[in-house]
Formats: C-alpha cells, structure tokens, sequence
C-alpha cells in the first residue's frame, strides 16, 4: 500500500513576554514547522536554543518503530532511540545527540551525532556530557574499556584519552536524591577535567591527565573541591563499599583523615578549606557511634546519628545530633538536639530542615515523643 504523505504541521513558537502594569504583549516566533513524514513527535523531545536559534527533536514511525532524529540543519537516519533528551549545541548552533541501534535483544549500538551526521560510534555512552570553550567532552566505552572524548566542535578534530575499566563523571551539581546522584563531566577552576576511574581493582582520581592516588574504592558521588580547588572525597584502603566496614577516610589532596569502620557526606568546608564530615563505627549490634570531624578535630560524638551540619549567615557553625537508647521492654527512644555556636537546643524526637536568617535566628520542625509537631 502507496503510503500518503501527510502535510498536517505543527508550528513551536518562541514565546517572550513583557509584563507590564496594565497590559501584557505576548511576541512569537515561528521557530520551525514540525511535518508529520517522519511520524508522530515526542513533544517533550523538542529541544531550543534561543542564543543560536538550533533545534532538535525526534518523531516516532509506528510502521518501522525507529525514531528519527530532525534538526534545524538536517534529518539522521532511523535510530531504536533517540536520547534527545540531553542534547548539547554549540555557538554556532549545531546540535548534539546520541542515537542508539538495537544489534540484538541486549546488545547496543551508540553513536554521536552533529546535527544529522554520525560523527563517532561506541558500545555505550555516557550520560553527563558538556560543551566547554568550543569542545565537547563526553565518556565512551569500546570493547570492556571506557576513556574520555573531546571533539573540536570547530575543526571536527576527535582526540581519546587514555582507556580504564570504568569511568565515573564526578560532578553532581544536583546534589543527593533518590538513588545515586546524576554525575557529569567537571572542571577544576584551572579548567582541567576531572573524573573518577578505575583500573585493575583499584579506584582513583583523574585530573586532567594525571591519576591521583589508587585507592581500593571511592564514593565518586562525594567527590568536590573546595574553595581551593583541592578535591576532597572518601576513599577505602581496603576492601569496597556496602560489601564490608572499616579502612573509610577523608581524602584532601595528599592528605588523609582519620579512618572509620564509615564516612558519610555530605563533605562540607570551613572559611579556609577544611572538610566537615561524619565518621561513624559499629559499637555493638545495631549500635552505632557518630563523630562530627572538622579536619582532624573531634567536634561532637553521638551514639546515633548526625547531620544537617554546616555555617548560618551570622557565621555559626550549627548541627544536628539524634541520639539513640532502648527502654526496659526493648523500645528505641530518640532524642534530636540542634547544636548552633556551642548551644544546644532544648531536646525533641526528631528535628529537621533549621533554616537560619542573616541574624542567625532559627527555625526548624521538631516533635515530640507523641509524634507530634
């Protein structure tokens, strides 16, 4: 059956408003036509760039199930899945996007495109790439080994760095969320890349070039650099994390902290670069002591936990402690303390979210042994 070319078209505009005190002016622009050739379109594909006015989105054939990548400077050829999702453009406009290809039920194809044109294929590819001073820089994998790319988006010019087991990208903008946080390339201050890899059972750092110590395993997560450009992270000298306890420390450049059977972040600084963290050991079953470090100094110790620590405006380092004990009949019993300059608060259950204003007064919900707040 002939199939029939529809002429249906969706128009996308760009929309910028002018509010003013008694009226409101809307002016639109046409940024492309969306014809229905290439089948239905993901709306929520479509990608703008309003500095260089490029375009991205993808359509779907129910006939062939391929998607099909269209740009505002040409149209790829049919794609399994097209991650529009993240796509990059650079200062002239030009689009970047991954496409992938189904080689059988679990093995994947991945290729880089430049508007319509594959530029690079891989085993897989990364998420958490960026555009940096005219380069794209992204992680591929090739045969069971993963290196970094960085492609002149001006002379075309594809250059690989060195290849390793695994490559984790260690800036998380994002912060802590459900599960493990999203990790994209990062730059030291200097402009260096800066990722985590690992390599014959080992874990370490990569500064531009050069491997900072191996250690047994790192919480690529925690990784950031203080105000100093000094990275700081927790580290294993033995062993790996969730598997087994102890030999877990801070790392800041050369320097390591004291061990601990665990070390949580969020790693936090002082004024001249210091790391805030928790340490914690096992005391028995189910029993746990916290130690709120700052440096190489003991700030507080809690059989429990602590968190929410950091500096308010005024200046005053502040946290809190919740600590644990058990009654007669074997019931656990919390008791939550903020601690701000040196006071403590009166006690409660549970105390979270202390918001600080530039005085340093505070606020924070709290409840009772009632559960009420």
């Amino acid at each position: 059956m002939k199939r029939v070319k529809k002429t249906a078209i969706l128009a996308v505009f760009c929309m910028i408003l002018v509010m003013q005190l008694s009226s409101q002016t809307i002016n639109q622009k046409l940024i492309t036509g969306i014809p229905s050739e290439y089948g239905q379109v993901d709306a929520y594909s479509i990608k703008y760039n309003a500095v260089t006015g490029g375009w991205v989105y993808s359509a779907y054939d129910t006939t062939t199930t391929k998607t099909t990548i269209i740009t505002a400077k040409g149209t790829s050829k049919p794609f399994n899945y097209a991650m529009t999702y993240n796509a990059l453009f650079d200062a002239e406009g030009n689009s970047y996007i991954v496409g992938s290809e189904n080689i059988t039920d679990t093995v994947y194809r991945y290729s880089v495109l430049k508007n319509n044109e594959v530029i690079a294929e891989y085993d897989f590819v990364l998420d958490g790439w960026t555009i940096r001073d005219n380069i794209l820089y992204y992680a591929g994998s090739e045969g069971g080994k993963t290196f970094m790319v960085m492609y002149d988006t001006r002379t075309g010019q594809l250059t690989k760095g060195k290849a390793y087991d695994e490559i984790r990208l260690a800036y998380t903008p994002d912060g802590y969320s459900e599960g493990e946080p999203i990790g994209y390339v990062g730059f030291t201050k200097s402009g260096s890349v800066y990722y985590i890899a690992r390599e014959n059972e080992t874990s370490f750092l990569v500064i531009g070039d050069t491997e900072q110590k191996h250690y047994s395993d790192i919480t690529w997560y925690d990784l950031k650099f203080n105000q100093n450009d000094v990275p700081c992270y927790i580290a294993r000298s033995q062993g790996k994390f969730y598997e087994e306890r102890g030999n877990t420390f801070v790392v800041l450049g050369d320097r390591e902290y004291k061990s601990f059977d665990w070390v949580y972040g969020p790693l936090s600084f002082d004024n001249s670069g210091n790391p805030i963290y928790v340490g914690q050991d096992s005391a028995g079953e189910y029993i746990y002591h916290s130690t709120l470090m700052h440096g190489e100094t003991v700030v507080d110790k809690t059989t429990g936990s602590i968190y929410n620590y950091g500096y308010n405006d005024a200046g005053k380092f502040y946290y809190i402690t919740s600590e644990e004990s058990r009654t007669g009949s074997g019931d656990y019993v919390y008791s939550a303390t903020l601690v701000t300059g040196g006071k403590k608060s009166k006690k409660y259950s549970s105390i979270n979210y202390p918001v600080f204003n530039k005085k340093g007064d505070v606020l924070f919900s709290a409840s009772d042994k009632s559960n009420k707040y």
